[in-house]
């Protein structure tokens, strides 16, 4: 290890001086870009290290009266640049440092150059979520005529723009985007990284409905269909994210889909087997549900009503339930009956049973009582007892046959065409109900 080094790597001020003020004085000309046998580290790079801005200012400034270009494009066995390196250890003072001495010195810096895990000056400071420096590399691009690979990726996949809508950076989308738009570069808006994510998605989970609204108006401008269907590496796609994420996301991803005639997949499940209308009902949402229902309807799709997902083992109608909600019962009760589907029902799958509203009871008795549903009752159940008290009391009301009927003897409910053979038999008081 030679002097200047250990002084380096000292983080020793006055010895790196004395060595510099020496070798001037002397016309020695000092191993600025050298690696040690031990370590393999030039001192620039360990001034770079360490934070130290005073020692960062000498080794420059001592390069520039002896006439020695320092290396500044590799400084170590990974094959990084320097300013790469003081963007991880997000110093903006010696960020200025390196792109002004590579400017001053017409060193040809190789920004575009990858290193270790494959990232490179732009995608690092983006990373590290930089705007001030994303704006530096690009004026630095701008002034040397380099275009800069705004579009290429690291190791995991990861690349700037996608970083900066992880990021939650709108002000980086804005000046990507510009940069692309002024060397007429074509985004990448499809390309996931290793973890399934990609742009769209991205902005959706970052709750950030302007840079979801930015990338849909850049690929409009740039006639790019984007992939609003697909999922990430755990089956989540857009509109599920967006069901949770709230109205505005959803609206505008059926929006885009209807402008662009895309059929959303809302059925699709994700790995937990959750499902946009699932979800809707689990966040206790209603008018996402309605608009669920209102686009399966608009597109001929039957939703998928009963499924469960694997994680809580809920469906819609627990959910609904559990959040002790007419208005979402009656919805769902009401798309069944629309649809021709039997809706099944688990009383262990609802929480708080003891304190659902009364008409909540009664609409899933005549709802039970007229075979639209299925339930599988509790060992004790709460509900069954609570069924039974509506029945027994339900106002203007007649029993006959165990058929409920109205005032008029006519029946309140039809019957699902699925269960004609029902509507052709009399039924004992009771029958076919868990009330005997």
């Amino acid at each position: 290890m030679y002097p200047l080094l250990k002084a380096v790597m000292s983080n020793n001020i006055e010895i790196v001086k004395l060595l510099i003020n020496y070798a001037i004085k002397n016309d020695i000309i000092l191993e600025i870009n050298d690696y040690s046998s031990q370590v393999k580290f030039t001192p620039i790079t360990y001034a770079v290290i360490n934070k130290n801005d005073e020692i960062v200012k000498l080794l420059f400034d001592y390069a520039t009266k002896a006439k020695v270009l320092l290396n500044i494009n590799k400084i170590n066995k990974e094959q990084m640049d320097l300013l790469s390196l003081a963007i991880l250890v997000k110093n903006e003072s010696m960020i200025d440092q390196i792109l002004n001495y590579a400017n001053e010195n017409n060193i040809d810096f190789k920004i575009n150059e990858k290193f270790g895990d494959g990232n490179y000056p732009l995608l690092a400071a983006t990373i590290r979520n930089d705007t001030k420096t994303v704006e530096k590399i690009m004026n630095y691009a701008n002034q040397n005529d380099i275009i800069l690979n705004i579009n290429e990726k690291n190791n995991k996949g990861m690349y700037p723009l996608l970083k900066a809508i992880e990021n939650d950076n709108i002000e980086i989308v804005k000046l990507i985007i510009n940069c692309a738009n002024e060397y007429n570069i074509i985004l990448q808006l499809k390309d996931k990284d290793d973890s399934g994510f990609y742009p769209f998605l991205s902005a959706i989970i970052k709750d950030n409905l302007e840079i979801l609204k930015l990338i849909i108006d850049y690929a409009k401008k740039n006639n790019i269909i984007l992939d609003i269907n697909e999922k990430d590496n755990w089956g989540v796609s857009p509109l599920i994210i967006a069901v949770v994420k709230g109205y505005e996301f959803v609206k505008t991803i059926m929006d885009y889909a209807n402008e662009n005639n895309i059929i959303l997949k809302i059925n699709e499940k994700d790995n937990d087997g959750s499902y946009p209308l699932l979800v809707a009902t689990f966040v206790n949402k209603l008018e996402i549900a309605k608009l669920i229902i209102n686009y399966a309807n608009a597109n001929n799709i039957t939703l998928i009503i009963n499924g469960s997902d694997t994680r809580f083992k809920g469906n819609p109608m627990s959910y609904a339930l559990s959040y002790n909600k007419y208005e979402m019962v009656k919805l769902l009760i009401d798309y069944a009956n629309e649809n021709d589907i039997i809706l099944g029902l688990n009383e262990d799958q609802i929480c708080s049973i003891s304190k659902l509203d009364t008409e909540i009871i009664e609409i899933l008795y005549k709802s039970y009582d007229a075979f639209e549903m299925t339930i599988t009752f509790s060992e004790e159940s709460i509900l069954l007892k609570k069924m039974k008290e509506i029945k027994n009391n339900l106002d203007g009301v007649n029993i006959s046959n165990g058929t409920i009927l109205s005032d008029n003897g006519r029946p309140m409910i039809e019957y699902h065409s699925d269960y004609e053979i029902y509507n052709s038999r009399e039924r004992e008081f009771d029958d076919d109900l868990p009330f005997r």
